[in-house]
């Protein structure tokens, strides 16, 4: 058959362009430093979090540097670098722009000139750190490889031990190698005797030991040197997986198969051209506004780092019950608000994703949510409900409609996801379970019980308000710009149904406040009726976006 010479042009045209496409680097326009620093220059307090390092889009593996902070007190580690911090190691896992205590900064290396200083640091002491309980490494190859796992526990979700198993190799064979066991730390009381004596140094082994781990945070490790005759540049690789070292040592084949480091580079970076940046195409030419460029790609950059696609490395996901929320370690939790799992399918679901996924357990999933109470796990976080998954106020919705105040924490902020969550059941049961979607499209409409009319702020009337079990709101002194805490026992969390930039007494989290009245997406047109028609509604839209009454980002109104 005959290619018409126009269809013959239109496909090259089109191959053309595609090519074209992919060959511009986007990754120029990336500032991986973006968020690292808050408001005080050199310093990460204050700021997003974020991972500064190696990574490719969604991947479970992000290398970078670990540093220690100035003070732990200003501390902002889950990224793993801070601007004013020392280094301690280079590490396999992170997380980026999350909040709380710090997790996985897991498998380090570091390379060292000497080993005279015996200082390691110790941890922040926040209560829900992640500690170190127990593992195994061993040398192999006469030192050229070494595999091993280490269990860890905690962190800022709570979760239960997990376990990192890893395998590395060197391209050149050490002269020496060793095991070592000890402690090789920060001075601990339970190694101090009455002469206040030293800190125990670790002890050595060598190339046929392996160094084996219990609980109380001992060290464990392994020391390669390189004789002066050697090849002045040495490579590692590293393989790490949740399921065995045999994994971890395939992902090393699969993944890094060269041991030239640019050719890693150029192939993440070929990776994030073609399946992230190339999709959102913009000028580049003279009349480009290059300071927009460069928050655009740096922010998509960013929003491809997490979370992490765990396909294959995730063994419980299947038996413990219910959907993840904040899902860290093979654990669920912390739950601060909704089952907001639900809404993450219903946007795939109404977006026609099918393929591979199994709508009918997706469905039945969702359902838990909105029909189980999870069993409470009284965490001293909030010991009213469970904060491991599901939802939590469960009972009052399913009774009352709405979450009440006299029962619950949050319960301004859960009604309104809650609504949000129902809704996206609904849309999940219109193809799955047609007869349940009218039952989930009105419960819905739960966060309507909690729109008082007479509550009044800043020369507007209706705000979402705390109400109690028998059906009545709490007026006593109630203003709509305060969240009384922003916690876990809040109204509402970390955020208040009006915002205000002001230096607010109750207010006590790292953000400002977000107007919680607009997280409504799914019932807008009611919404709008609600606050007084169209005009009054962008009134009070303008109010809040440009006169910066709130932060619209990360665990606030993520309405841009």
């Amino acid at each position: 058959m005959r290619v018409p010479n126009q269809l013959l042009l239109l496909l090259v045209l089109g191959v053309l362009e595609l090519i074209s496409a992919t060959q511009v680097d986007y990754s120029q326009y990336v500032n991986p430093f973006m968020g690292s620093e808050g408001p005080t220059p050199g310093q990460g307090y204050g700021g997003g979090d974020i991972f500064v390092g190696g990574a490719r889009p969604f991947g479970v593996v992000k290398v970078g540097i670990d540093t220690t902070a100035a003070n732990w007190s200003l501390a902002v580690l889950n990224g793993g670098w801070t601007p004013d911090g020392n280094v301690t190691a280079v590490t396999m896992m992170h997380e980026s722009g999350t909040g709380g205590a710090p997790k996985y900064g897991l498998i380090p290396q570091m390379p060292l000139t000497s080993v005279e200083s015996p200082y390691l640091p110790g941890s922040p002491g926040d209560s829900n750190g992640q500690f170190y309980v127990g593992g195994e490494i061993n040398l192999e190859d006469n030192g050229k490889a070494y595999t091993g796992y280490g269990t860890y526990v905690g962190g800022w979700n709570n979760g239960a031990p997990f376990t990192i198993y890893f395998y590395g190799e060197f391209s050149t064979a050490p002269t020496n190698a060793r095991t070592f066991t000890g402690t090789n730390t920060d001075p601990m009381p339970r190694y101090q005797n009455l002469a206040n004596g030293g800190i125990p140094q670790p002890t050595y082994g060598n190339t046929t030991d392996k160094a084996t781990s219990g609980p109380m945070n001992d060290r464990i490790g392994a020391l390669f040197s390189w004789d002066a005759q050697a090849e002045t540049q040495i490579s590692s690789r590293v393989g790490i997986s949740f399921i065995s070292t045999e994994k971890a040592r395939s992902y090393i084949t699969s993944e890094i198969p060269s041991w030239t480091l640019n050719d890693t580079v150029q192939s993440a970076v070929d990776e994030w051209n073609q399946n992230v940046f190339s999709k959102t195409q913009v000028s580049l030419d003279s009349t480009a506004n290059m300071t927009n460029v460069r928050l655009l790609y740096s922010s998509l950059y960013f929003i491809h780092l997490m979370p992490s696609d765990r396909t294959g490395e995730n063994p419980l996901w299947q038996h413990q019950g219910f959907l993840p929320d904040g899902r860290s370690g093979n654990w669920n939790g912390l739950v601060q608000g909704g089952s907001d799992a639900d809404n993450m399918l219903a946007d795939a679901y109404v977006k026609g994703l099918r393929g591979a996924i199994n709508w009918t357990d997706g469905y039945a999933a969702m359902k838990t949510n909105a029909e189980v109470i999870p069993y409470n796990t009284w965490d001293a976080t909030d010991l009213s409900a469970s904060t491991k998954e599901g939802r939590g106020a469960l009972g009052d919705w399913l009774e009352l409609g709405y979450v009440s105040q006299d029962r619950n924490t949050r319960c301004i902020s859960r009604t309104v996801e809650y609504s949000l969550n129902d809704f996206a059941v609904s849309q999940v049961a219109a193809g799955e379970e047609p007869s349940d979607q009218e039952k989930y499209l009105n419960r819905s409409a739960g966060w309507q019980h909690i729109w008082n009319p007479d509550v009044q702020s800043l020369n507007f009337s209706g705000f979402l308000a705390p109400k109690f079990s028998n059906g009545s709101f709490n007026n006593s002194g109630y203003d709509p710009r305060y969240c009384y805490g922003c916690e876990w026992l809040a109204y509402t969390y970390e955020g208040v149904p009006w915002g205000h930039h002001l230096q607010i007494v109750n207010w006590s989290d790292e953000y400002d406040v977000l107007e919680y009245s607009f997280v409504l997406p799914h019932d807008m047109e009611t919404l709008i009726d609600f606050m007084g028609g169209a005009d009054t509604f962008e009134s009070r839209l303008d109010m809040m976006v440009l006169t910066k009454m709130t932060t619209l980002g990360t665990h606030t109104a993520n309405i841009f």
